[in-house]
């Protein structure tokens, strides 16, 4: 499963949707025409379910969506304020992990809420910094951390699993490789920065219960 990108030059905005080939190749199948970008595609272990990101009719952020294999309508499960962001399965087939960024100061998704249309609705818009990192490539970095969480495939509240750990994932940028899943569902192993200088970056990988609690370095 694989996404394609179209670009309108008129609007100057891509429509990407996703497809299905088999591996020994053949006919692609289109699996999504809906409006909106759908991207990171992730099959689950029992080959039955493909979640995938999108920004579709009214989400403002990215959520996660879950499509039968094969066919059939995606259903949004998650709505998370914050966005949603490489998600990976659990080997039950049951849940998904994702990261969102959020404050950690609020546990509650709907004072998160709040709190971002708070920001949208201020005029003012300027920022301190107290210590590095302040921007990445072309956006400035706010005070939000990447964390993970998990929620199941038929949607639900999410689940922290590294909020409250007294770590993060990093600020500049997360991808597919900053965590996992073990492969009895038990534990997730993440990478964190250890430096406390926020100059000189030290990622060390950490393991922490799937259901959150005391991480251990290994």
């Amino acid at each position: 499963v694989y996404a394609v990108t179209r670009y309108d030059d008129e609007y100057d905005s891509g429509d990407a949707d996703l497809y299905m080939v088999p591996t020994a190749g053949g006919k692609p199948e289109r699996l999504t025409s809906t409006p909106g970008n759908e991207s990171e595609p992730t099959w689950s272990p029992d080959g039955r379910y493909i979640a995938f990101v999108a920004k579709r009719g009214t989400d403002k952020v990215a959520q996660l969506y879950v499509i039968p294999a094969d066919g059939g309508e995606a259903v949004r499960v998650s709505d998370v304020p914050t966005g949603v962001a490489t998600p990976k399965w659990f080997p039950d087939s049951a849940r998904i992990a994702f990261i969102s960024r959020v404050w950690p100061d609020v546990t509650d998704w709907q004072k998160a809420r709040e709190r971002l249309e708070e920001r949208e609705k201020s005029k003012a818009k300027a920022q301190t910094w107290e210590r590095t990192p302040v921007t990445w490539w072309d956006h400035f970095i706010d005070d939000r951390q990447a964390h993970l969480f998990s929620i199941p495939r038929e949607g639900g509240t999410p689940a922290a699993i590294t909020l409250g750990t007294g770590l993060e994932l990093s600020r500049r940028e997360t991808s597919s490789s900053s965590y996992d899943i073990s492969p009895d569902g038990t534990e997730v192993a993440f990478a964190a920065d250890v430096d406390q200088t926020g100059v000189d970056s030290n990622f060390d990988v950490f393991v922490v219960p799937a259901g959150g609690g005391q991480t251990r370095n290994l």
